[in-house]
This record gives C-alpha cells, sequence and structure tokens, in this order.
C-alpha cells in the first residue's frame, strides 16, 4: 500500500506544473475561485475494458458502468471537502456499484494562473490520516490513481478485477442564483 502511495505521489507531483508557496483555502485569488461543487465529467482509464458485458472495450467509465456518475466533490469556504467517489467494483463473479465518502479538510497550493494543487486530508477507518491530491486547471479538478482495480468481462461473461490507472475529471457547477 505504501508503494502505491509513494507512486500516486510522484505521478501527481509531475502532473501539475512548477510549485509556489501554500495558502489556505481562502487566500487563493484566482479568476475563478476554487471553493464550490465538483460533478463527475469524465473518468479515463489507463487501459480497455468491458464493465457492461457487451463485448466491446473502452477506456471511457462513464460510457461503460452508471456507477461513476454520482462522483463528486465539494470544496467549503471553511476549508472542509467532501469527496464522494463512486465506482464499479467486482465480487464473487459479478459487477457491482460502490460509493464511499471522504470528509475532511483541504489546502490549496498555488501553481500557475490558474492551476493549483489541492490538498485534501481526511481520516479512514482506522484512524489514520490519509490524503487525496487534486490538480485543478481551466479544465476542471482532476483527479489521478496510478494503480486501481477494474472491472473487467473475460471471455465466457465472468467478471474479474484487472489492473490500470484512472483518471477522473470534475467540472465545478454553477452554484450562483440569477
Amino acid at each position: 500500500m505504501k508503494s502505491f502511495f509513494c507512486l500516486f505521489i510522484i505521478s501527481f507531483l509531475f502532473s501539475c506544473s512548477d510549485t509556489g508557496d501554500v495558502a489556505d483555502a481562502s487566500s487563493i485569488t484566482t479568476d475563478n475561485i476554487i471553493q464550490g461543487v465538483y460533478s463527475i465529467e469524465s473518468v479515463i482509464s489507463g487501459v480497455s475494458v468491458d464493465i457492461n458485458g457487451d463485448g466491446e472495450k473502452n477506456t471511457d467509465l462513464l460510457s461503460e458502468s452508471d456507477c461513476y456518475s454520482s462522483g463528486r466533490i465539494v470544496l467549503s469556504d471553511n476549508g472542509s471537502f467532501l469527496y464522494v467517489c463512486s465506482k464499479a467494483d467486482a465480487d464473487k463473479g459479478k459487477y457491482n456499484c460502490t460509493e464511499f465518502a471522504y470528509e475532511g479538510r483541504w489546502e490549496a497550493k498555488q501553481q500557475n494562473g490558474d492551476e493549483s494543487l489541492i490538498m485534501a486530508f481526511y481520516t479512514d477507518e482506522d484512524g489514520e490520516e490519509q490524503n487525496l491530491m487534486f490538480c485543478r486547471d481551466n479544465k476542471g479538478l482532476h483527479l489521478r490513481y496510478v494503480l486501481a482495480d477494474l472491472p473487467d468481462t473475460a471471455q465466457g461473461g465472468r467478471i474479474h478485477l484487472t489492473n490500470g490507472s484512472l483518471n477522473y475529471t470534475f467540472k465545478k457547477q454553477q452554484t450562483d442564483i440569477l
């Protein structure tokens, strides 16, 4: 698990541009405010899989399964965050939808212009502090898992897990009432 975490950190650091000073969530001033509700826009896998059993493999997991469609991130003004991770999983040869919610605090690190590194911290079920790193740019909020278990349909229709990377993109939702 520690090797996975180190690989995740290394790959994420190279996916964002040059770093700057750390700032608290309320002090970042960009044209677009970081705080808000972000809904899933895309989930792209590094390996093609056939989750829905239609015989066609795809890297776009939203087109393979509705299980990913309820993912969202809420970054609040007070520095708290909520990350709802929804995904497809395989158990005993069948695939099902699972959803986890992570709550904690977040900090923003200014990068270049509108690009930011968002660090989110939460306590897991074992009482250990964990963190997630999101890269924010003009296209949205991005989360990358270097190594993830992905359901795939094997020959004969049996569902099994395969390994691959996952790239999540979340788009900020309009929250102002006009």
